[in-house]
């Protein structure tokens, strides 16, 4: 597929090929390689066209040379993006309900937290995986902290996140990479 020249860049058109779609997305001139292994910019531009087209069965990101997901790599990102949907509007989890009980201090404390990590998932989905490791460590650590009128609401909090952690644990791109894990740093793609 060939972009016209004053296709804005970073735009995507889907076309029909042998019966699937194929999304196609303008990197012609971008200042950065279009290669979701090496790009969480890139990766977040794919899952959030994947979120406006989830019928797409392939991705090309169109630049001077071509990069092509098929449809097992593809159907990953498919599914991050899916999570991503339903996390934010079915689960809710953003909102007041999730967050807090009646600990009202620690509502935007939570929210900034969660917001992260739903920025993390479209970027970088097992940086996100590994952040709430983290942020269930830290809010078990706190756990014993809290003033005691406060312990369910943390203790609910940190099932919360602990059920978040398995539904990413779950998708087929974290059982793919599970076995590289091991000394796994946040950025190392």
């Amino acid at each position: 597929m060939q972009f016209k020249s004053n296709t804005p860049l970073y735009s995507y058109e889907v076309q029909k090929e042998g019966g699937e779609d194929v999304l196609y997305l303008n990197y012609l001139g971008a200042p950065i390689v279009a290669s979701l292994s090496d790009s969480p910019q890139v990766m977040e531009r794919v899952v959030e066209s994947l979120i406006e087209n989830p019928n797409v069965s392939r991705v090309v990101l169109v630049q001077q040379k071509n990069y092509n997901y098929d449809f097992e790599e593809t159907s990953m990102l498919l599914e991050i993006a899916q999570l991503y949907v339903y996390l934010l509007k079915q689960e809710k989890i953003l909102s007041r309900e999730k967050l807090i009980t009646n600990c009202e201090q620690f509502f935007s404390y939570r929210y900034n937290e969660l917001f992260t990590f739903l920025y993390l998932l479209k970027q970088d989905p097992i940086s996100a995986h590994s952040e709430l490791k983290k942020l269930i460590i830290r809010a078990k650590i706190e756990l014993e902290k809290v003033e005691v009128s406060c312990r369910l609401d943390q203790k609910n909090y940190i099932v919360f996140l602990e059920k978040l952690f398995e539904m990413v644990g779950e998708s087929k791109i974290m059982k793919k990479v599970a076995s590289y894990l091991d000394g796994y740093q946040k950025g190392t793609r």
